[in-house]
């Protein structure tokens, strides 16, 4: 059997009820899913961009210094290699010997076969190809071109009818490709040769050629290093390497901006903080310590009728006749507690989600951008998910749970930081139903009635000094704070 659990969308902007096969699903739809992804990316990068403006200025400055820094250091070394030069001795290189028939044959033939890569393909044909040219060559003496030789060296008219000579078709793509294939065979025979040329000179120098000392290319900027003294460019790269090591130092110490990346569920605001009592606490802390006291001075006489309540804790339990107003006092005093800057969550387990439900918004004065959320129906289970996300739980009524009583008194101890708003419906006997542990259990208890066409509310039980305390709902002020009673006492 599969079962379904009941949970809460975590996408703030949601946030409403949904059912899932698996307990930890966090959100209602895929669109949710990707709206927090979205959400949490643009905080990202927003905080991204807020890094690099804050650290614009000191990588500047940086970006600066290292220029400076790598500019001294190659005026530096140039001006070193200078002052190094200066002061070595100049090498006397010894006369070169003349040159041998070996290297005369070597260099007529490299510059034999560089003349033939501008030939046409007839010329290079009758040059290099023909075989009555070639056999002609063995008769050419040491030491002279072998071209000029086939050109000039002609005294009978021989190679006049060479040179036009014509072929037919087949013939003349034949030698094309032979030609072609002599042609390539050119530039690696002209490297052998020039290779084998280099390995006849004898060196004669005393020692090895030094290289040349290239002025480094500068920017404008610093084209007066130049002119700089040796010790001085030394002293002021010293000076920018300690800047440098000071703006870097800077630029690490720098702390991270918190991105402001959307939760990961709806947050609840005033989170109350949990004080443990394990250990006890001494008169002196007792004094000294600050209450989480909820201030009510600006939502007039239901505030005060209220007293200086503490959140922590709080429980509200309202009772009192049918058609006496406790639904819509409740979402009265949901209003109250939206105006102090509380989130709140109301099930409406026993009225549902009617037009009723709206005109009791209206009534209460509850906007739409107001931090509210109703459901028209839900279990123990997600009255207790509701409770880790908002301020305030509103639940009409407690009876239609239909769980046992210590199930109140549980929920308040699991959520101490969470305040409480119950309906409670009475009995015949004029008790809450459900027990007296209900009835006792929560530290404001009021009780609501019509007197005179008027509802009123009795503060029947109270923690915070306004126990006895009557407040007319029509009128909107305290009709009785038990000043009367005390001066009759008297």
């Amino acid at each position: 059997i599969n079962t379904m659990h009941n949970l809460i969308c975590q996408n703030p902007k949601c946030g409403k009820d949904f059912e899932a096969k698996r307990i930890d699903a966090k959100y209602c739809s895929e669109a949710c899913k990707k709206a927090v992804q979205r959400a949490n990316k643009k905080a990202a990068q927003k905080c991204e961009e807020e890094k690099r403006k804050r650290e614009a200025p000191l990588r500047n400055e940086i970006a600066d210094l290292t220029q400076l820094y790598e500019a001294l250091r190659a005026v530096i070394r140039y001006k070193a290699a200078l002052s190094k030069r200066a002061n070595e001795p100049k090498p006397t290189p010894l006369p070169k010997p003349p040159k041998s028939p070996e290297q005369i044959n070597l260099e007529v033939e490299i510059s034999d076969w560089k003349r033939t890569l501008s030939m046409s393909d007839l010329q290079f044909y009758n040059i290099c190809i023909n075989p009555q040219v070639v056999a002609m060559l063995w008769l050419k003496p040491p030491g002279k071109s072998w071209i000029d030789y086939v050109l000039n060296g002609d005294r009978r008219g021989f190679f006049k009818s060479v040179w036009t000579r014509q072929f037919n078709p087949d013939q003349e793509m034949a030698i094309s490709y032979e030609i072609r294939a002599k042609r390539n065979l050119v530039p690696p025979r002209i490297a052998e040769l020039e290779l084998k040329l280099r390995s006849t000179y004898w060196s004669f120098q005393t020692e090895k050629q030094k290289p040349e000392i290239t002025k480094p290319e500068l920017s404008p900027r610093f084209g007066n290093l130049t002119m700089k003294k040796l010790a001085d460019l030394n002293a002021d790269l010293k000076a920018t390497a300690e800047k440098l090591a000071a703006l870097n130092n800077k630029l690490n110490a720098l702390p991270e901006p918190e991105p402001a990346a959307t939760p990961t569920k709806p947050v609840k605001r005033n989170s109350r903080k949990s004080r443990n009592a394990a250990g006890g606490y001494t008169p002196e802390q007792l004094r000294n310590m600050e209450f989480d006291l909820l201030d009510l001075s600006g939502q007039g006489e239901l505030g005060e009728f209220l007293g200086d309540i503490e959140a922590r804790g709080l429980a509200i339990a309202l009772m009192g006749d049918p058609t006496a107003g406790k639904s819509t006092f409740s979402f009265t005093l949901a209003k109250l507690f939206i105006d102090i800057g509380m989130t709140v969550r109301y099930f409406s387990l026993e009225e549902g989600v009617a037009s009723l439900t709206a005109k009791k918004l209206d009534h209460a004065g509850i906007l739409d951008s107001d931090p509210f959320k109703l459901t028209g129906g839900g279990t123990l289970n997600d009255i207790r998910k509701a409770a880790k996300i908002f301020d305030v739980v509103a639940v009409d009524s407690w009876s239609v749970l239909d769980v046992k009583p210590e199930e109140f008194q549980r929920l308040r101890a699991d959520f101490p930081g969470t305040i409480f708003i119950v309906i409670f419906q009475k009995t015949n006997a004029g008790t809450i139903r459900g027990g007296k542990k209900l009835e006792y259990d929560p530290p404001m208890r009021m009780n609501l009635y019509r007197e005179g066409g008027k509802r009123m509310i009795e503060m029947e039980k109270s923690r915070y000094g306004t126990q006895g305390w009557i407040y007319s709902i029509t009128e909107e002020e305290i009709v009785f704070d038990g000043e009367e009673e005390a001066s009759a006492s008297e």
